[in-house]
């Protein structure tokens, strides 16, 4: 699975990438805000600050639904 990742990303940032192939937009139909489910996964041995980051901000909207970190 290297490689793959899903992501939203402003288009004028991503412009050049989608041009050349290297990243592909998909639509989303629709997205229901009220409840979703969130599945995260990284390497342990790999947590680099930028992940830290986002697994915190994730874990603090809702602590209680967090199994392991």
């Amino acid at each position: 699975m290297q490689g793959l990742g899903v992501g939203y990303l402003p288009v004028h940032r991503i412009q050049q990438e989608l041009q050349i192939g290297q990243l592909i937009a998909l639509e989303v139909e629709h997205v229901d805000q009220r409840e979703r489910e969130i599945h995260l996964a990284w390497n342990k041995n790999n947590k680099g600050k930028a992940l830290a980051w986002f697994v915190k901000k994730i874990q603090s909207l809702e602590p209680a639904l967090f199994l392991s970190c």
